[in-house]
């Protein structure tokens, strides 16, 4: 059995979360701040990944949205997964790209409870950069994406996030070696 704490399982494990404060009768703190922050996160699929907020330490991180690096010294979004049983550190989004990966910027009361020694002056640059979203990649969206990727009629169309998306683009470079590599 894996412990949370409650705003941590709230904002990370909610579609667990949100089933036991129904059920149960403790009296728990900022019970409804916890049942927002879940309802929330099953609302928004990939809301749950965001595990704190933090400034870019060496400007090397590439954006997990739009793939750029993630400038040094600027607010950047750090992931997460839950896989076997523990939260797994899955990288990073621009606080620009939060409209397109996370599908809302409403995630500053998030950010504090799980970021709680950024200081105002973070928080404040935090805020800035989520009023001012990057358009997200055409790719992204499914919308002129290489290889006529658009689904039939009544079909989703195929996922382009994740290993997906990197194995759709690889890196010019490596496009090269794989063609040195094939003899051609």
């Amino acid at each position: 059995m894996y412990w949370f704490h409650p705003t941590c399982a709230a904002c990370m494990r909610p579609e667990k979360f949100l089933p036991v404060l129904e059920t149960t009768d403790a009296n728990l703190p900022d019970e409804e701040w916890l049942r927002g922050a879940a309802e929330a996160g099953i609302a928004h699929r990939r809301l749950p990944r965001l595990a704190h907020a933090e400034r870019s330490k060496s400007g090397k991180a590439r954006c997990r949205s739009c793939r750029e690096v993630i400038a040094s010294g600027v607010m950047r979004l750090a992931l997460s997964m839950f896989e076997e049983g523990r939260m797994s550190p899955s990288g990073f989004i621009h606080a620009e790209c939060a409209k397109a990966y996370f599908d809302t910027t409403d995630i500053m009361d998030r950010v504090k409870k799980l970021s709680p020694d950024l200081d105002e002056a973070a928080l404040s640059d935090l805020a800035e950069q989520l009023r001012h979203q990057r358009e997200p990649a055409p790719e992204a969206d499914g919308a002129g994406a290489p290889g006529g990727d658009e689904a039939p009629a009544g079909e989703e169309p195929p996922r382009r996030d994740g290993p997906e998306l990197a194995k759709a683009h690889a890196p010019p470079e490596a496009e090269a070696d794989s063609r040195r590599a094939q003899g051609s």
